[in-house]
């Protein structure tokens, strides 16, 4: 069971408008510490946001939560769905060897500022075609155009270089390492396409070109996984102001670290890859999801629900202590919690086996009107 307290200097509880909510990159893991997020926020009363987004992963969940998919259907989808189902293979096993030894390199013609150049086009093992094929059958499902740009949605991809190119309704911004702004156009791209900029996972999903640039995974600029810092330094965005949940880092663990490391040095991209800056104010919490590493995308619905769990106990524990939870909202978390029992010791079933945990926690949610 987890049990939270109030600072009590917090006691008469902040303003709950006007929020931004970041999800840092993670692929599978960082869509399923969103969906916990956003079922956090919507206990502590937040519901509504000036700003939602993210990088890679987390821009994943908070497209679709801009695009008006109730909290419920997203935590729905983190458990049905496999993402790995809406890759595609681009190559056979031959295609694929040649790929790995030419690093998939193909030389092409690009155009920017009237200037013509030959460069290397990156391509992958996999197409990311089939996850803007999801986004854009998940916003007709709920009656909004694919190609009508959410009010309050951002993400961000990165250059070879480094640069960041940041994507909201206003359009496409250029940002170079020494902070020079560039607005490379008042209308962006479609919603689901700037998403695959943004998830493109350098050696396994291949590059997109935009307007002469090759795009990379957005956690790759020197804001890190989670650019919060982005959102303050060009955006005025108040830091007491940003909710932001930083998945833990992925390149530390075994398998998909050695696999992130040996495809940032065959792509070459900017090496300057870390946590971020920290920034004063902005309320973070990192939720430890330990079983899930960020290219493992056959998940049992025991380990997605751990997952979830994690990050929404993460998340109530930081707002309560921001002094965002009423205590309505604090004395109904600490009675979820109790509910779901000692589901931290609980070990995860695998796919086939009896999920006993997901059962045990579908029906505590759904007592507490937060699941159906």
């Amino acid at each position: 069971m987890s049990s939270f307290t109030l600072n009590p200097v917090d006691k008469l509880f902040r303003d709950k408008s006007d929020f931004e909510l970041a999800i840092s990159s993670g692929g599978a893991t960082s869509a399923l510490a969103g969906a916990g997020t956003l079922l956090a926020c919507e206990l502590a009363g937040i519901r509504s946001f000036r700003r939602i987004g993210g990088v890679s992963g987390g821009s994943l969940v908070t497209v679709l939560r801009s695009l008006g998919v109730p909290n419920v259907e997203l935590v729905k989808m983190a458990l049905t769905t496999e993402f790995s189902d809406h890759l595609c293979l681009k190559h056979g096993i031959a295609g694929a060897l040649k790929a790995l030894r030419n690093f998939g390199r193909v030389e092409t013609e690009c155009h920017e500022g009237g200037d013509t150049y030959t460069t290397w086009q990156m391509t992958g093992l996999y197409g990311s075609d089939g996850l803007g094929a999801l986004i854009e059958a998940k916003a007709m499902e709920v009656g909004r155009d694919p190609n009508d740009w959410p009010a309050s949605f951002w993400t961000m991809a990165t250059t070879k270089d480094g640069s960041q190119v940041y994507f909201c309704k206003d359009g496409v911004f250029l940002i170079r390492l020494n902070g020079d702004v560039t607005q490379l156009t008042d209308k962006p791209p479609p919603v689901a396409l700037a998403v695959r900029f943004s998830c493109t996972i350098p050696g396994v999903l291949a590059a997109l070109e935009y307007k002469g640039m090759l795009l990379f995974d957005g956690a790759l600029s020197r804001d890190g996984l989670c650019p919060v810092g982005m959102l303050i330094r060009h955006f005025g965005a108040d830091p007491y102001k940003i909710i932001a949940c930083r998945v833990g880092e992925d390149s530390l663990k075994p398998v998909s670290g050695r696999l992130h490391r040996f495809a940032r040095r065959v792509w070459r991209v900017h090496p300057m890859f870390h946590w971020g800056p920290e920034t004063a104010g902005v309320i973070e919490f990192r939720p430890q999801i330990e079983h899930v590493h960020s290219l493992k995308f056959k998940l049992s619905t025991d380990e997605k629900w751990l997952a979830i769990l994690v990050s929404f106990e993460a998340c109530l524990g930081q707002l309560a202590l921001e002094g965002l939870l009423s205590d309505e909202a604090l004395a109904k978390s600490q009675e979820i919690f109790k509910g779901f029992g000692f589901w931290r010791d609980a070990q995860p079933a695998p796919i086939g086996a009896p999920q006993v945990l997901s059962r045990r926690v579908e029906r505590c949610l759904t007592e507490h009107g937060l699941y159906y």
